[in-house]
């Protein structure tokens, strides 16, 4: 993640700050210019390029310094306003958890913007877009329902559990996984998204993927099946960037 500095004393200053240690001024980062900008700490609104901003209403919970067009009718930024479901936060566990993913997806909206590549929120675009869901394995049993992380026509699933760091190592050296981190579910998930929406879409791209990766039609489950009864081919390096791929 890039280091920023405070536009009003030159101190740097870091992606998730939201206030200046040295000059005291409030800190906010528009993701239209990627930047971070400096207001003194008695003014409400940020004055950028002729237009009016205020913070994004996940302010006031602790977990976003995003700044949004004062005309904005929602009120949230672009990575807040992909959220569909979060869990209760009334709770300080679930808080806590929240907090971690919002994080997450922050940085994960930021590299998507850095790559230029869209970031709809399905709210704005039901058939397109993408949004998120935050949710407890435990509560959505309660209810009889099964829940997994994973995405499904836009809709990424990330369950709250991930968010614990003593849950999610020990279910990385169970499944014997060398990466599971937290922003690499986001990354892992999002990808699913980007390929329905730009690769499998377009027939030139998708067989230009197969000539490289193989047929993403062959049967998931049969492969899954493989990997973990028999592992990797021996050779696999050659040809993947894990065992796992």
């Amino acid at each position: 993640m890039k280091i920023f500095q405070c536009k009003n004393c030159y101190l740097p200053v870091f992606f998730d700050n939201y206030g200046c240690e040295k000059c005291g001024s409030s800190l906010g980062y528009l993701d239209v210019t990627h930047q971070i900008y400096a207001l003194n700490p008695y003014h409400k609104e940020w004055e950028i390029d002729g237009h009016s901003y205020v913070y994004c209403k996940n302010k006031s919970h602790g977990v976003c310094n995003g700044l949004v067009s004062k005309e904005n009718a929602h009120g949230y930024c672009t990575s807040c306003r992909l959220n569909r479901t979060i869990p209760d936060i009334t709770l300080p566990e679930n808080y806590e958890y929240w907090k971690q993913m919002e994080l997450a997806k922050r940085r994960l909206v930021y590299s998507l913007q850095q790559l230029a590549l869209p970031v709809v929120s399905k709210l704005d675009n039901a058939q397109r877009g993408l949004c998120f869901d935050f949710l407890s394995k435990e509560v959505a049993e309660a209810k009889g329902e099964n829940v997994m992380t994973g995405h499904a026509n836009g809709v990424i699933t990330i369950l709250l559990a991930e968010a614990d760091s003593v849950t999610r190592e020990k279910m990385r050296k169970t499944l014997n996984e060398h990466y599971r981190t937290l922003i690499g579910h986001f990354r892992h998930e999002v990808g699913h998204y980007y390929w329905d929406l730009i690769v499998a879409s377009q027939p030139a791209w998708l067989e230009q993927f197969r000539n490289i990766f193989g047929d993403e039609r062959q049967p998931y489950t049969e492969a899954l099946r493989q990997h973990y009864n028999n592992g990797a081919p021996t050779h696999w390096k050659q040809s993947y960037i894990s065992a796992y791929a």
